[in-house]
């Protein structure tokens, strides 16, 4: 059976959020049944690089998690409007968040943004955090070795 899910995505360029509205059997099959990117203003790419580059205050990251999430809840908000024939049908959304270290090799990754942020605002579970399982099990952090790994656990929808 198919389900229709979002795929969120923030790369290191920090140029925006991409998302997609997908079908998917969540194994194999995945549709592609719309998206769009939604640019992150001069300010908050300009943070987003700093946090990721060099050593910061732990409250500004914490900060530029919390933009950096809502930021991502606009884009699905955004996203759904413009399908709104399917925004009902959407069970899941997966979550990359974005990163800001990576060192494999040391079993080291990390991403901000905070998927309780979006299941509160959106009412839909969200999966996240895909990366580290894959590091810590010995891999890169790549979608190929990720789909080996264990599965993610969903942040519960909000009431």
């Amino acid at each position: 059976m198919a389900t229709v899910a979002v795929g969120l995505m923030s790369g290191t360029s920090g140029d925006g959020v991409d998302a997609a509205l997908l079908d998917t059997d969540g194994e194999n099959k995945i549709g592609f049944l719309g998206g769009l990117t939604l640019p992150y203003d001069d300010d908050l790419r300009w943070r987003l690089l700093e946090v990721s580059q060099h050593d910061v205050p732990l409250m500004e990251v914490l900060r530029v998690e919390k933009e950096v999430s809502e930021h991502h809840v606009e884009a699905v908000r955004q996203l759904l409007a413009q399908h709104a024939k399917l925004a009902k049908k959407v069970e899941i959304i997966g979550f990359h968040g974005h990163t800001v270290r990576h060192s494999a090799s040391d079993g080291i990754t990390m991403q901000i943004g905070n998927p309780w942020i979006l299941s509160r605002d959106l009412a839909l579970p969200v999966v996240s955090d895909f990366r580290r399982c894959d590091v810590a099990g010995g891999g890169q952090g790549g979608w190929a070795s990720m789909k080996k790994s264990s599965p993610a656990t969903p942040a519960p929808a909000a009431a």
